[in-house]
């Protein structure tokens, strides 16, 4: 059923051609639509100017009933207009100083309007406060509550996984247009873009944005994205540069972590296509660079880690370590969502660092090699060691939630074997910070280990304890007097890494 109301002030100067005051008012299935304006029959067809005013409470069964077939999917629920209108023909219309929402989205500007094609052709400027990705390319065809519920069911256990909701790209082919956007603030998943200011343009299901300039983590960005919908799932591409942006919440929201701090540059060149979060990422594929300026790598102190190199730690046990760095630099491949790199370098004031390895962005996991070398004093690291040259490589492994740093011995005997010079000057200046820790561990026990027996009062002791203090016979008993309890764990750690350490010290003499 619908109802309709009209009201023409001037008919018979409306038949011939002249203009005439019009007011007409609609009440469509789960609608209304009311015009009031002059309008003007001409040979040519229907011209009207005036004021325009839709509501729509449910947009996609206005578009069955209308058209007697299934909705398109990805269309919005509820739709309200308020604008000023020109319309040439039934066919063509332009929108000015319009108002328009669409579910939670929220829109100002002037249009241009064409139905004359397959799909609408749309030209002109916009304006949105806000704009959400993630709702304009929900899957439709279920509801909210049934598409959370499959995607729960088909998730992996973990929390931390990429989603297999699937993503419907179907919205894209609903219209061609070109236009001039500017959005107050943009979200996507976790991340969040401000001051945006982009041309779009849309044909056949791909919308391409040209960025002209975005504010993001304290920073801007330049570049191009595009969206392909004109398959199943999304296709999704980008070229980027980010200057100046803070990279710890920037990897916060792409990946959920992050151990970097610091003032980043940038570059980005990927593609990636699939019918979900997980499928794009596992696709991803093209090639980046950094450059992070004044920062620190949290969760480990690499200076003061090369100062009692037997030691290994799980990262995140130090909460409060740091390693802070003057320049990080970077470039890489990725390829089936695998990011490969070999040319890492970290500069500090009392540390080089090189490195190499592979990050599993499908995984969410690392596997790396770091090569730390100490060229200057600890001072402001934990110490105050003169040494130069110690080199100890370590591998960063595991999930991102839980990455493990360890001392790669084997791997630096390896490396070093085939530069004997260099093999030598470390084992020297390894052995030299082993014998030189050992003697400061030796000390306490040795002195709490001469003040014992006097104590007892038994006189045989006290006699014999300073003449046999300086024969070979009693130098086993100070490793026994270590008292420090530990776990089975740890216990392991330390015998793997005193043996190896002996094998150093063995290898230096």
């Amino acid at each position: 059923t619908v109802k309709l109301k009209a009201g023409l002030d001037k008919s018979k100067d409306f038949l011939a051609g002249k203009v005439s005051p019009i007011d007409l008012n609609a009440e469509l299935p789960s609608g209304k639509v009311a015009f009031k304006g002059n309008a003007t029959n001409k040979p040519a067809g229907l011209s009207a100017e005036g004021n325009l005013d839709v509501s729509i409470d449910d947009l996609p069964k206005l578009m069955s009933w209308a058209t007697a077939k299934p909705a398109s999917a990805g269309l919005p629920k509820k739709i309200t207009l308020k604008s000023g209108v020109f319309v040439q023909n039934p066919q063509a219309f332009a929108l000015k100083n319009a108002t328009f929402a669409a579910d939670a989205l929220n829109a100002t500007g002037s249009l241009a309007i064409s139905l004359e094609g397959a799909v609408p052709n749309v030209q002109g400027n916009l304006k949105f406060a806000s704009l959400d990705l993630d709702a304009l390319t929900k899957s439709t065809g279920k509801n909210l509550k049934e598409t959370k519920q499959s995607a729960a069911a088909t998730a992996p256990a973990k929390s931390d996984a990429w989603s297999d909701a699937p993503i419907d790209g179907s919205g894209l082919r609903a219209v061609n247009a070109n236009i001039k956007v500017a959005i107050d603030k943009l979200k996507s998943g976790n991340i969040e873009v401000s001051n945006i200011t982009t041309d779009v343009a849309m044909s056949g299901g791909v919308m391409k944005l040209n960025l002209a300039n975005a504010s993001l983590y304290s920073g801007t960005a330049k570049g191009a994205v595009n969206l392909d919908g004109s398959g199943s799932g999304i296709g999704l591409g980008t070229n980027l540069t980010m200057s100046n942006v803070q990279i710890e919440p920037l990897m916060v929201a792409v990946s959920g972590a992050s151990r970097l701090q610091g003032t980043a540059n940038l570059g980005l060149n990927i593609i990636g296509r699939g019918a979900s979060q997980r499928a794009i990422i596992n696709s991803l594929g093209g090639t980046g660079s950094m450059n992070i300026k004044d920062g620190s790598i949290k969760g480990i102190n690499v200076a003061s880690f090369l100062r009692d190199a037997k030691k290994g730690f799980i990262l995140g046990n130090g909460a409060t370590e740091s390693t802070d760095f003057t320049a990080l630099t970077a470039t890489y491949k990725i390829v089936n969502g695998i990011v490969s790199n070999d040319d890492l370098s970290m500069l500090s004031p009392v540390l080089r660092l090189s490195g190499k390895g592979t990050i599993n962005l499908p995984a969410k996991s690392i596997n790396y090699r770091a090569v730390p070398v100490l060229v200057g004093t600890l001072k402001g690291q934990g110490g105050e060691v003169a040494k130069k040259g110690i080199e100890v490589p370590l591998l960063i492994t595991g999930p991102w939630s839980a990455i493990s740093i360890m001392p790669d011995f084997a791997g630096l005997v390896q490396d070093a074997i085939k530069n004997p010079e260099a093999l030598k000057q470390n084992i020297e200046d390894i052995t030299g910070m082993f014998k030189k820790k050992k003697a400061v561990d030796a000390a306490a026990p040795a002195a709490a280990g001469t003040a014992a027996p006097a104590a007892t009062g038994t006189a045989p002791a006290a006699t014999t304890a300073p003449t046999t203090a300086t024969t070979p016979a009693p130098a086993p008993a100070a490793p026994a007097a270590v008292p420090t309890p530990e776990s089975k764990k740890e216990e392991k750690k330390r015998k793997a890494a005193e043996a190896i350490g002996g094998l150093l010290q063995g290898l230096g003499k």
